[in-house]
């Protein structure tokens, strides 16, 4: 019994809006998912708790670009890959289960 998943169709870009309230847990996955997608991807109404910023800073150490605004934040992913790992690195989620 193999063990792997072959993908035989390409997935196409999502470029859509979808519009939720801000929420701790949907913040902190819309960080974490948006780090691993490939591109831009931006956020109105995200709730910057000290958990968001928490998962804000774990992606940032991971070498993931983050922009910060007043209204809204941006990250640019780099794809499923895309982590940087150092050796001896720290990470501290803070409070989030994520």
């Amino acid at each position: 019994m193999s063990n792997h998943i072959t993908v035989k169709n390409k997935i196409e870009d999502f470029n859509k809006s979808i519009t939720v309230s801000g929420d701790k847990s949907l913040s902190i996955r819309w960080v974490l998912f948006s780090s691993i997608a490939k591109g831009k991807s931006k956020a109105y109404n995200l709730l910057l708790s000290e958990d968001v910023m928490a998962a804000i800073s774990a992606v940032k150490k991971l070498g993931t670009k983050v922009k910060l605004n007043k209204n809204y934040c941006t990250i640019i992913g780099s794809g499923p890959s895309g982590y940087k790992y150092r050796k001896n690195i720290t990470i501290n989620s803070e409070n989030s289960g994520t």
